[in-house]
Parts: structure tokens; C-alpha cells; sequence
């Protein structure tokens, strides 16, 4: 029998993280059996407890809109069901059709338990960003349930991870291949590094393990651990300074004698691509602007992209004679999550679609610009952001017992994090907006044109003196005698 909703509250308070998404599952399973008005119930429960306690759970968070009264409306299929969540800024569909038999497998290996029996399970999408928006994936998905373990009763999720070969069209012209296992886009990287085992002992970092992978033609599943950030969902500046050392020492085992590893599906970088695909929006960026790009690209900025765009041979050819490590590539804030494991503070790495070799000073580029293109460090922390990245990183680095220069660091994150998102960035943002408007951008960011405009207007120039500085630099070493 379902709780009464003062049942619930009492249970929840105090335990939100774990007891609300306890509640959520019962909220799905009362919907899938058409108890609408239980289910509308539960789900405004586990809501009130995640605000009342601050609880992570940006991600998590039910919507009681028209999305899910279409789903109530449709009714219950014990074989096969459909949910309809929404992230923070637009309600994304996943139509999945799974049986109970694939859900019973992943469960009990989740469990760790071969007999542990189901009695009930849901499942809903995560919001969509912008590899959905793009078409570079077929979505995310938390599967939960309810099961019967040693006798009693237990909560357990899991992530369904769909990846599929399709066609991304940045504008009506050009189209990115998904097919190329070394570029930024190869429909199914991820799943080759899970094959693989890249992920199972990584230094500094930790990955969801991976349950099962479900493969077909042009398709590949992933049942990924549920591995939610464990903790308040906004950092304090000093746990990015942990994940950047994190970094660090992810990056330098492959700087200290571990061989990079050398599959032909891992990516070649990220710099060079995104130079490629934003090059048609600097250029026309020259021209004109309007909506967002006008509120966010000064005359001066734009000139300034224009400057660095011409000398950016010169600049890739710098980068790319720093040290090769692995990495991420894709490091930024929403792609990390704080993880206590065996009593020490880790930081949980997902989305590993981008993994590749990369040089020095490109993965905290990418955890710095990224982290702040996506407004999740505000921009007016951008100086002390910069510092205490730079920092950690270094640091993890030197705990794994690379002894290079540390000016060499900098000069690596000073041309990625320019080029990457200063330039690069740009121009594919300013093609984006021109081609589908500002609300396409809203959606791949999950905030609000004016806040966008506010965070980019200032961010721009500040990469921008990150290129020059960098430029400057290659210049006094090529005048060394």
C-alpha cells in the first residue's frame, strides 16, 4: 500500500536525497497503474523536501505539467512504458520501450544480488542540453524501481544512455560526421571506452560503472550506475579547485611513463574541430548581428575573435607541441560530480563521449570555459575561477610526479580555453542563433537569453585577453635565441 502523504513527509524530511527519490519511484509506479491523484500527490512530497532541505536534484526534479498528465492519460503497460519528465528548461520525451525482463538483468547487477525479485519500476527522461538538441544523442534516461533483496524491500536506479548513429546538421549546409571514430562526434566512443575498460581505474577521477551495453545496427545502450553529485548541487569555488587537481592527476599518469592509450576510436582533441565548425559564424559575425549575438558581441570583440582567428595556425601549432596526455575533453561542471568514496572526497566523471588524446593545459580549459559559457560559475568570480583552477590542476599534477614547467600549463589552457570557446565557441553559438534563434540556445544552456547575454558579454573579453596573452607568448619564444 501507498503511504499517506503525511507518512511520506515524515519519512523524507531529513533524508531527502535518498527517501525522495524513494517517493518519486512510487509516485511513477502509482501512475503506471492509473492512480493519477496518488501519484500528483507523492510527486508535490518529494518536491517539498528537496527545496525545504536544499537537496541536489536539478536533474531530478518532477514537473507537474502537461507532460506528465499525457502521460497519466495514456495508462498503464506493465510490458513497456513511457515517461514524460522535464529538465530545467524545456520537457524533453524519451520513448523507450523496454520489457521486464532487460530491467530484472540490470537490476540485480545493481543490486549485486542474482536473486533479488522486481516489484515495479519507472522510468524518465533527464532533460535534453545539447547533445539532444543537436542530435548527437538518443537522450538519457533514469530507470527505479522497487525490489525484493534478502527479504526486504529496496529502492535501486539505474541510467539508460542511448546512443545512436544519426545526422547532425550545424546549419542547412554543412553536416558533422558521426562516423569518423577520431572525430569529436563518433556516435559510439563511449561505448567502445566501457568495452574497453579505459574507465575502470582511473586516477583521480572515478566513472559510473557500466552495468551492460545493449548494441544493434546504428544503435547502443548503455545501463550506466546512477552516480548523482552527492552534496549541495552548487559548488563553493574551492571544490572546483579539488576537481581541477582531480584533473591533474588523471592527465598525469599519461605524463609519467603510463603509455597514452592508442584505440582508433578515441577522439583527436576538441580545439582544431570547433576552430573548423565555428569558422563560417566568425566570419559572418563581421557583418551583422542581432538578438543574442548582438547583446553579447561587441565591435570590439568581434574584431578582437577576428585577430585570433587569423593567427590561429600559429597557435594550434603551439599547443600541439606541449606534452600528450589523455582526457576528457568535456570536463566542465555538468559533466562532474562531487563523490565520496571509502570515506574521500572524489570527483565523479560522466559523459565520456569526447574522450581522446589532448595536450597540456586542455582539460582545465575546458572545466574553466565551459564551466562559465554554461553559467555555472558566475562571471564575476571569473579571476579567482581561474586561479584556483590553474592551481588544483598543477597540483594534481605534481601529486602523480610530473616535474614540468608549470608556465607551459598555462600557456596550453591560455590558447584551448581561447580558441575553444572564445572563438571557436563563438562563431558555432552566433551560427546556432542565426540559423534557429535565441530560444534553440535557451534550451541547450537551460537559462534565459538576458542571463546569457549578461554571462557571455563579459566572458568574451576576458577569454579574448587569454588569447592575446597566449599570442604574446608564442611570439617571445620564437624571439629566444
Amino acid at each position: 500500500m501507498l503511504a499517506t502523504q503525511a507518512e511520506v513527509e515524515a519519512r523524507v524530511i531529513g533524508i531527502p536525497h535518498v527517501a525522495s527519490q524513494a517517493v518519486v519511484i512510487r509516485a511513477d509506479l502509482a501512475l503506471n497503474r492509473g492512480d493519477v491523484d496518488a501519484g500528483i500527490s507523492l510527486y508535490v512530497t518529494a518536491q517539498r523536501a528537496r527545496r525545504a532541505s536544499g537537496a541536489p536534484g536539478q536533474h531530478q526534479s518532477c514537473c507537474l505539467d502537461a507532460g506528465i498528465r499525457e502521460r497519466c492519460r495514456r495508462g498503464s503497460d506493465t510490458s513497456a512504458r513511457m515517461c514524460w519528465a522535464a529538465s530545467t528548461s524545456s520537457v524533453y520525451p524519451a520513448r523507450v520501450d523496454l520489457d521486464d525482463f532487460a530491467v530484472l538483468r540490470v537490476m540485480r547487477i545493481a543490486l549485486g544480488d542474482p536473486h533479488a525479485e522486481l516489484r515495479g519500476w519507472s522510468i524518465r527522461a533527464m532533460g535534453g542540453g545539447v547533445t539532444v538538441e543537436v542530435g548527437a544523442s538518443g537522450g538519457v534516461q533514469r530507470v527505479a524501481g522497487m525490489a525484493l533483496s534478502d527479504g526486504r524491500e529496496v529502492a535501486w536506479t539505474a541510467i539508460l544512455k542511448v546512443l545512436r548513429r544519426s545526422r547532425i546538421m550545424l546549419d542547412p549546409v554543412r553536416e558533422i560526421p558521426t562516423d569518423d571514430p577520431s572525430g569529436w562526434a563518433f556516435w559510439r566512443r563511449e561505448a567502445h571506452v566501457y568495452e574497453a575498460g579505459l574507465l575502470d581505474d582511473l586516477e583521480g577521477l572515478i566513472a559510473p560503472r557500466c552495468y551492460a551495453i545493449d548494441a544493434t545496427s546504428g544503435e547502443a545502450a548503455l545501463w550506466l550506475e546512477d552516480a548523482p553529485n552527492e552534496g549541495p548541487s552548487e559548488w563553493p569555488m574551492e571544490r572546483y579547485g579539488l576537481a581541477a587537481r582531480h584533473l591533474g592527476q588523471f592527465n598525469g599518469r599519461y605524463l609519467t611513463g603510463t603509455p597514452v592509450p592508442q584505440h582508433r576510436w578515441l577522439s583527436t582533441g576538441r580545439v582544431r574541430e570547433w576552430l573548423d565548425l565555428g569558422g563560417p559564424g566568425v566570419l559572418a559575425m563581421q557583418a551583422a548581428r542581432d538578438g543574442l549575438p548582438a547583446a553579447w558581441l561587441s565591435d570590439r570583440s568581434v574584431a578582437r575573435i577576428g585577430r585570433l582567428w587569423d593567427e590561429r595556425d600559429a597557435m594550434i601549432a603551439a599547443l600541439e607541441s606541449l606534452p600528450v596526455t589523455l582526457c576528457h575533453h568535456d570536463a566542465g561542471r555538468r559533466n562532474l560530480a562531487r563523490r565520496r568514496v571509502t570515506g574521500q572526497d572524489r570527483t565523479g566523471a560522466f559523459d565520456w563521449q569526447m574522450i581522446g588524446t589532448g595536450h597540456l593545459g586542455e582539460e582545465p580549459a575546458a572545466l574553466f570555459a565551459v564551466s562559465l559559457q554554461m553559467l555555472d560559475v558566475p562571471v564575476a568570480e571569473v579571476r579567482a575561477f581561474e586561479r584556483i583552477v590553474l592551481d588544483g590542476y598543477v597540483q594534481g599534477l605534481r601529486d602523480v610526479g610530473w616535474k614540468g614547467e608549470s608556465a607551459s600549463v598555462r600557456l596550453g589552457f591560455a590558447i584551448a580555453a581561447s580558441l575553444l570557446i572564445g572563438v571557436g565557441g563563438a562563431g558555432m553559438w552566433f551560427t546556432t542563433a542565426s540559423q534557429d534563434g535565441d530560444a534553440m540556445i535557451e534550451r541547450m544552456v537551460g537559462r534565459s537569453v538576458a542571463d546569457l547575454a549578461a554571462q557571455w558579454s563579459a566572458m568574451q573579453p576576458y577569454l579574448l585577453d587569454l588569447g592575446e596573452e597566449a599570442l604574446a607568448e608564442i611570439m617571445r619564444r620564437r624571439a629566444r635565441p
